[in-house]
């Protein structure tokens, strides 16, 4: 997937600009690299703060920030979104998401070779 979309903006960078071309709309790239850049940011920060909560905060901040909407909208919009990932899944489909090293292959702790096992890291859930 990485590979695709950099190759579509690879093409879309060389592409000759024609007369009738409409211009270049920076704000619109600006707005959507922040998009992935929180996404990512997000991405990674999850396993500390947890799903739901990462969950929220970039709902929140897509509609605050792609749709363009205060945050007085997009907090709620946040809360919903995470509660309804919680209502869903932790108590509908009682799949209960793991926090800390047990789900992160990036603990130092649980990664080292004198450590019997994740359940033993302190900063295991």
């Amino acid at each position: 997937m990485l590979a695709l979309s950099i190759a579509l903006t690879w093409r879309a960078l060389l592409r000759p600009r024609r007369r009738g071309d409409t211009p270049v709309d920076v704000a619109g790239g600006a707005r959507a690299l922040l998009t992935w850049a929180v996404f990512a940011g997000t991405a990674v920060a999850m396993q500390w703060i947890g799903f739901v909560l990462g969950f929220a905060l970039l709902s929140a901040f897509i509609v605050a920030h792609v749709f363009e909407h205060g945050w007085r909208r997009a907090a709620p919009v946040g809360i919903a979104c995470a509660a309804g990932f919680w209502v869903v899944f932790h108590q509908l489909l009682g799949v209960s998401p793991r926090r800390g090293c047990q789900a992160s292959p990036m603990c130092r702790r649980c990664a080292s070779p004198g450590s019997q096992s994740p359940m033993s890291c302190r900063r295991a859930a």
